[in-house]
């Protein structure tokens, strides 16, 4: 291959291409340093990738898969320590049926089994490794080599603990030249073949890490590079001599070594395709003459074309001219398609899903930059030439629809797609999510009912999705149900959109209004549901039970569904005291089920919250029977006036306010950081206002006072927080434990309350209630009302 095929691939992909397309993709291509060289090792692309109707997973195995674009970086089956179990299996044929293989895997990679956690590696190789102790020349030999393997671990794995928690130290030179010796006379001393190749192994390692690079090429020359066949410790050895050609400047040779490491020890493929990462023409060059095979020159191109940052089409021509419809070239067309599709089918917040739906109408190309539009054009032409060759191979045809569909030539895509019957499963999966894709971008009427049954089995059934978690790492389902969302959002399905954007109840319970409720309660009791109704109200409750079984007993399923949504509405009710008799009722009608044990009494009150204080009351009462109480207590309050019971009316309504620690009873949960749920305590305010006014003594208007403080200090915090900016962190500026650190705030906060009017029930719990005892003690007691009587 010439210099101008290598440029035409990796700098200038084709004439005419725009400046912004070259510049978006080729912007990390040369990037070989003589430091990558030198480890050996190249850069590996960690981010992770979006909205991709076309999956690789789904078609190809997992042989490949690292290099396929949706690859999660955290993740790489050739990044194990043993892939495929390579060297644990020839260890265990080596020894052979005397082996304890959780002991050996313990001694191979630091595990921890079972039984085995405090014994250390060494003492396991001298006596746990045989069973029952057996012995013999061979089994001394492997112990031998295992311990010397052990010792070589400080100079191999050199780890370097710069964050002073007692790592492993790097081995001292003179200890390294000692440890080489004892290996090169292990070395003359083995005589089992395979133990040999090992010692080799670790000669190699050793003079590279102790900094001696000629001798390590030396050795593995010497020892390896003579044998007509490499076993599996053959070809770990030529990765590293791979690594130590590069650092010589032998840069031809050392990436072929790297190509033929990954080409025969997947255990190695890690290495070898980071570091395969040519970045001039001359190493290209160099190292495609050394490719004397047809399979070698395109294996090189698939892992050039799988790199970040290149335009792999030349490399598929060049594959597909050299071994035809190989499965490597199948990878890398996945892999710029995917490229495509991550790059531009963004739609939260940079591209609304409405703006795709428009371009599909205006028949306008779906791609977010137009720059693409010219390669996706010549992808297509490959596509529809190799699907003309391989007339009967379905990865062509769905790869052909789908780059129409890309382009926006939506008709042209559906007559692709809809023309192939019998595609093998992976294949029928991308055609039907592209076809569904197709019909709710090009959906003009609102969706029918038919329609909507169908396309709630198409999402379970196209990604497996029985349960309905509504979820891909892949986002291609998340992307059918916005579509989706939209649909139902254009057609005045308001409710349903909401649900088919994946909101959950557990959400949507936390500060609902009302009427959002009796929405949501019409919606469940309604007997006319279709399956997709159906399958967003289950996913929306938290059911995990099976698609088939939850269809099938839909009556339980609701029945549970619309408990949950009385038991939410019973919840708001309450926030409305002249709705508790409503909400009691409500409760009271529900399975025993919803109903739970108070771990506090919201009848009484406390100088200072604690909202995560343990249980403050011996009472056994349920939340219904509290409700029930409530209620009561309320309407009595109405007839008499009296002081007392808005005292406690004002004390439960405090309690069950997010700021109480009661707040179970109102609300789902509590956020640290953020002010969610029942949060008002105007409510609370209102009947301590009414139990100061109706009080018969100082004392009862003290404490409904004081209380009456804290709930107006609470509704100042809730303003503020409300209406600070939005660059100003503000949470926990007012409590009282942030004092000694907070230069000022606190002075600031008392004149910022007071001149707002929220410190007026302060003022008269000091010039009305000061002789009284109760105030004495909150005075004590309460470090917000003696910092204001202090100052």
């Amino acid at each position: 291959m010439n210099n101008s095929s290598f440029t035409t691939s990796m700098k200038k992909p084709w004439a005419g291409i725009r400046r912004a397309w070259r510049n978006t993709w080729l912007s990390s291509l040369l990037v070989l340093s003589s430091a990558w060289g030198a480890l050996a090792c190249g850069p590996a692309d960690y981010s992770f990738h979006y909205f991709n109707l076309f999956v690789p997973e789904w078609i190809f195995g997992e042989e490949y898969s690292p290099a396929f674009y949706t690859t999660d970086g955290y993740y790489s089956i050739w990044s194990e320590p043993d892939y495929k179990r390579a060297n644990l299996e020839a260890w265990k044929a080596l020894i052979g049926q005397q082996v304890e293989a959780p002991v050996l895997e313990r001694i191979l990679y630091n595990t921890y089994p079972e039984g085995l956690y405090d014994i250390e590696r060494a003492d396991l190789v001298r006596e746990h490794l045989y069973k029952g102790g057996a012995g013999g020349a061979k089994a001394e030999a492997v112990k031998r080599y295992l311990l010397l393997a052990l010792e070589m671990e400080r100079l191999a794995d050199r780890p370097v603990d710069s964050w002073g928690y007692g790592g492993q130290e790097r081995m001292p030179q003179q200890e390294a030249q000692l440890l080489i010796g004892r290996i090169q006379e292990a070395m003359k001393r083995e005589k089992v073949g395979e133990l040999k190749d090992r010692y080799a192994f670790q000669l190699i390692k050793a003079y590279r890490y102790s900094g001696q690079p000629d001798l390590a090429r030396a050795a593995y020359e010497r020892h390896f590079a003579t044998q007509d066949k490499l076993g599996l410790i053959g070809y770990w050895a030529m990765d590293h001599y791979a690594g130590l050609l590069l650092q010589d400047g032998q840069n031809g040779a050392g990436y072929y070594h790297f190509l033929k490491v990954f080409r025969d020890a997947p255990s190695r493929r890690h290495s070898a395709y980071y570091s395969l990462n040519i970045g001039t023409a001359a190493d290209w060059d160099a190292t495609y003459k050394r490719c004397k095979k047809k399979e070698d020159k395109a294996l090189l191109h698939f892992i050039r074309g799988t790199k970040d940052g290149v335009l792999a089409l030349e490399d598929m021509r060049a594959i597909f001219s050299l071994v035809g419809n190989h499965e490597w070239l199948k990878i890398v067309m996945s892999r710029e398609i995917n490229k495509l599709e991550s790059d531009n089918l963004e739609y939260y917040s940079e591209q609304p899903i409405q703006d795709l739906m428009a371009k599909a109408k205006a028949g306008e190309s779906l791609l977010k930059n137009a720059d693409y539009d010219e390669y996706v054009g010549e992808l297509l032409k490959f596509a529809n030439t190799a699907l003309i060759n391989n007339p009967g191979d379905g990865f062509w045809l769905v790869a052909k629809g789908y780059l129409e569909f890309l382009s926006g030539q939506l008709d042209n895509a559906a007559l692709t797609l809809e023309r192939a019957k019998g595609l093998e499963k992976p294949f029928y999966r991308i055609q039907a999510e592209v076809l569904l894709a197709i019909q709710l971008l090009q959906a003009e009427e609102p969706l029918t009912v038919a329609q909507e049954n169908l396309m709630a089995e198409q999402v379970v059934e196209i990604f497996e999705d029985e349960r309905t978690q509504l979820y891909t790492d892949r986002n291609n389902q998340e992307f059918i149900l916005d579509l989706l969302a939209a649909r139902k959002e254009a057609d005045g399905d308001a409710l349903l959109a909401r649900m088919l954007r994946r909101e959950e109840f557990s959400t949507y319970r936390i500060s609902p209004e009302l009427s959002q409720i009796e929405d949501l309660l019409a919606r469940v009791e309604a007997d006319d549901f279709t399956l997709l109704e159906l399958l967003a109200l289950k996913h929306f409750v938290g059911n995990a039970s099976p698609w088939y079984t939850f269809k099938v007993d839909r009556a339980t399923a609701m029945g549970e569904i619309r408990g949950a949504v009385l038991e939410a509405k019973a919840r708001v009710l309450m926030r409305d005291p002249a709705r508790l008799a409503e909400a009691s009722a409500i409760f009271e009608a529900l399975p025993a089920s919803f109903d739970f044990p108070l771990a506090h009494n919201p009848f009484n009150s406390s100088l200072n919250d604690c909202v995560h204080c343990g249980s403050n009351t011996n009472a056994r009462q349920t939340r219904n029977e509290f409700v029930r109480k409530l209620a009561e207590i309320y309407e009595i309050a109405m007839q008499t006036g009296s002081a007392t019971d808005y005292y406690l009316l004002g004390n439960a309504y405090y309690n069950m306010t997010y700021f109480g620690p009661a707040y179970y009873v109102m609300n789902y949960y509590r956020s640290g950081s953020s002010f969610d749920g029942f949060t008002d305590c105007s409510v609370a305010l209102g009947f301590y206002q009414a139990a100061m006014e109706a009080a018969p003594d100082l004392e009862l208007g003290a404490k409904a006072c004081f209380m009456a403080a804290k709930a107006e200090q609470n509704n100042y915090i809730l303003q503020r927080a409300a209406n600070q900016p939005a660059d100003e962190y503000w949470w926990g500026k007012w409590e009282i434990s942030t004092w000694p650190e907070s230069e000022g705030y606190y002075e600031d906060y008392l004149q910022e309350i007071a001149r707002d009017g929220h410190r007026s029930y302060f003022e008269k719990l000091t010039a009305q209630y000061a002789t009284t005892d109760f105030y004495k003690q909150a005075v004590r007691e309460c470090s917000y009302l003696y910092y204001f009587v202090s100052n």
